[in-house]
């Protein structure tokens, strides 16, 4: 673990402020990883290194952060905008806007969505030291979309959009509020949007819309699409924009009932103001693309490691690809941990039917001209650690 210089601990300290044990040990980072880690993991978390620090004392000696839900506000176009801790917090601001009657949510696979979404879709805590200790006042039931097969070979969009399709028409009288899911843990997109408009102007019962875009892998024209289509936006800045965890905002349309949250402390402002100076740099797609099928793509195969392919036929999907180390579940997760000890930090293991994988991510921060290279030391890592670890 890197040490914190004498000047470094309260800009440490203000920067994690509000993070509880769901930021922090659960993704098996250290409390300030060295600026050598090799960062692949943007799909999970992002480590405060002492270049990020840096970073944020530059940005206070600057001046104080702007309100980030004002900030969100107006960038974005939306009517209302309320911070929460993580994404799967800011799902308990949409299943309240529903008000005290029953309701169905309509969700994509737990798999490939935040761990507790499903809890908070029903108003329920869903972690020790949340900002949910009870239940909420909410009556709703929770549907599932199947993204993959019992093998984990993800479905075709079709076939998804088949079973939300199903989903309304079973509930046709009664609310609905549809999860689209732009890009999941391992980069699935579902429902379509052209399903969603579909169910959002024949759902008999009323339906709302909302866009889970916790991994952050969207653009700014995306947002105030969607909020222009009346649907409502979650937000994190803590996934690919590259800010540290517990980063995340609800962003709603003109129309929908004023929005209930939570309290946040200040360090949530420094965090997304991180996440707004990080995300202005991005490494560009085509580049990171090349770097995985010069440096990584070809390691794995030589090893025989399958890498994930959907019904799309897409193996790198929006800067995340995931591959099959061949391991059960527990064996994936040592290994994973094994390789954060060794200086490596990718994206946590994801259950895919029958198969547990592992991911590789491009960030906000990922260097252009240093991927190719990283990426082969990642790959000549993973490679020993699977024949010796």
């Amino acid at each position: 673990m890197a040490a914190l210089a004498a000047s470094e601990p309260a800009l440490h300290d203000e920067l994690l402020q509000g993070v509880d044990a769901r930021g922090r040990s659960p993704y098996g980072l250290p409390a300030l990883a060295a600026d050598t880690l090799l960062h692949f993991g943007s799909c999970t978390a992002n480590p405060v290194t002492p270049a990020l620090l840096a970073r944020h004392r530059a940005a206070t000696l600057a001046g104080p952060a702007l309100d980030p839900a004002l900030s969100l506000r107006l960038r974005y176009g939306a009517a209302q905008c309320v911070l929460a801790p993580s994404g799967t917090d800011a799902e308990y601001t949409c299943a309240l806007a529903m008000g005290p009657q029953p309701f169905c949510s309509v969700m994509c696979d737990a798999d490939e969505i935040g761990s507790g979404c499903l809890h908070a879709a029903a108003g329920l805590p869903h972690a020790a030291g949340g900002p949910v200790g009870q239940p909420l006042p909410v009556q709703a039931r929770v549907a599932c979309l199947r993204l993959r097969d019992a093998d984990g070979t993800a479905l075709p969009a079709a076939a998804v959009d088949d079973q939300a399709h199903a989903i309304a028409a079973a509930h046709a009288a009664m609310p609905l509020l549809l999860h689209h899911v732009p890009c999941s843990k391992t980069g699935l997109a579902a429902p379509s949007e052209s399903a969603c408009l579909q169910i959002q102007r024949s759902q008999a019962g009323g339906a709302r819309i909302v866009v889970d875009a916790s991994q952050g892998r969207c653009s700014h024209a995306d947002v105030r699409r969607w909020l222009g289509l009346g649907w409502a936006v979650i937000l994190t800045g803590s996934k690919f924009l590259g800010a540290p965890p517990f980063c995340g905002a609800t962003l709603l349309p003109p129309g929908w009932p004023r929005a209930q949250g939570f309290a946040c402390g200040p360090g949530l402002g420094s965090r997304w103001r991180l996440a707004r100076e990080l995300g202005a740099g991005a490494m560009a797609a085509a580049n990171w693309s090349a770097a995985l099928a010069e440096a990584f793509g070809p390691a794995l195969a030589a090893a025989g490691i399958a890498i994930d392919r959907g019904g799309d036929g897409l193996a790198d999907r929006q800067g995340i690809l995931s591959f099959d180390p061949g391991l059960d579940g527990d064996a994936t997760r040592r290994l994973h941990r094994r390789l954060i000890v060794h200086g490596a930090f990718i994206g946590q293991p994801v259950r895919a039917g029958r198969r547990t994988l592992l991911r590789v991510a491009r960030g906000a921060g990922t260097q252009g001209d240093r991927a190719g290279a990283d990426l082969q030391r990642l790959a000549h890592l993973l490679l020993h650690e699977l024949a010796h670890g």
